[in-house]
């Protein structure tokens, strides 16, 4: 069997941004600093975007991969900088994020009610654990899976028999990008996250993030959880340490490469992990926030129940009510693709 399991979130983002992206050429004006967006025109291209995909890829069933972050993603529990900065982002955006995440939730019961598409979401996970766990165990039962997203780390997924990865483009005007590694580039991609993190997850070099010392905290109180602020300005960290901190600015010397140079580098990952506890610590966070395989075991047990429990069978004269309700007319067509 042929399984596509999509990553949503990006494509219910990418739709809003456009949709705003219209509204502010057809000359909407801010009000209170945001946007208003027209609702049916979002609920269109997210339908419109999710009405290709069976065809496109040629699979038998769809499964759509949910972000849920009831009770607090399990990564952010562990780490509590993990995507700090996406909320600062949205609050500073001209996009009413408020009325976007009520129209996802409206969007999000009419897929899991009315349509064919196993809609797998389960609290304190995100999409990359459900892509990870399912494609794993349908990859152990001999099927083929392809997983479509935006997100680069989905790549570690090949690490699985019979996978393949599609990256969206940030415009639906370009084809999708296909995934192909070799096994060593997929080996070097594992030590490459590892190593120097995901500034957009929040975790970064191996070398240049980590919690400072209560000590630390004690002596330099106004950089108390702004680690991010303090790291940017390494070279007033030269100033601001003495013998006391001397450990600790040890760890946190700040960087001078990049992954290429880290390669060609004379100084091995085994040599840069024992020169201080805190570069062992860090990789080994980085580690369990990136990869697949660190995934809870408890929590993958919940994903694989939940995909087992999810509804596959459309039920067309709902789906085509809301679509009416909605004047989105023009989908009707595409039906049979739900």
């Amino acid at each position: 069997m042929k399984r596509l399991i999509v990553d949503v979130s990006p494509i219910f983002y990418s739709n809003l941004i456009s949709s705003v992206g219209e509204a502010k050429r057809e000359g909407v004006k801010k009000v209170d600093g945001v946007i208003e967006f027209n609702k049916s025109v979002l609920i269109f291209k997210i339908f419109e975007e999710l009405a290709k995909l069976k065809n496109t890829y040629n699979v038998q069933e769809v499964i759509l991969a949910f972000d849920n972050p009831k009770g607090g993603y399990w990564r952010k529990n562990y780490y509590d900088r993990y995507k700090y900065g996406r909320k600062e982002a949205r609050e500073k955006s001209e996009i009413d994020w408020s009325a976007g995440f009520k129209v996802f939730d409206e969007v999000t019961e009419i897929l899991e009610k009315f349509t064919s598409f196993s809609c797998v979401s389960v609290p304190t996970l995100e999409a990359d654990d459900i892509a990870f766990v399912l494609s794993e165990q349908f990859s152990k039962q001999g099927d083929e899976t392809v997983l479509f997203t935006i997100d680069q780390d989905w790549i570690h997924a090949l690490n699985y028999p019979n996978v393949s990865v599609f990256r969206s483009r940030k415009t639906q005007r370009l084809e999708p990008l296909h995934e192909v590694k070799t096994e060593q580039e997929l080996k070097d991609k594992i030590e490459e996250h590892c190593v120097f993190g995901d500034k957009g997850d929040g975790f970064l070099h191996i070398k240049s993030w980590t919690k400072f010392s209560d000590e630390f905290i004690a002596d330099y109180p106004n950089f108390k959880g702004r680690e991010q602020e303090l790291y940017s300005k390494h070279h007033k960290i030269e100033a601001m340490y003495n013998e006391k901190h001397n450990w600790e600015k040890k760890a946190y010397k700040h960087p001078r490469f990049g992954w290429k140079s880290f390669k060609k580098s004379s100084t091995t990952l085994e040599e840069i992990l024992k020169e201080n506890p805190i570069h062992q610590k860090n990789y080994d966070m980085n580690k369990k926030l990136c990869l697949p395989m660190y995934v809870p075991t408890d929590l993958a047990n919940l994903i694989k129940e939940n995909y087992d429990q999810t509804s596959k069978a459309a039920s067309y004269p709902e789906l085509q009510k809301f679509f009416l309700q909605n004047n989105l007319f023009e989908l009707n067509g595409n039906i049979s693709n739900f």
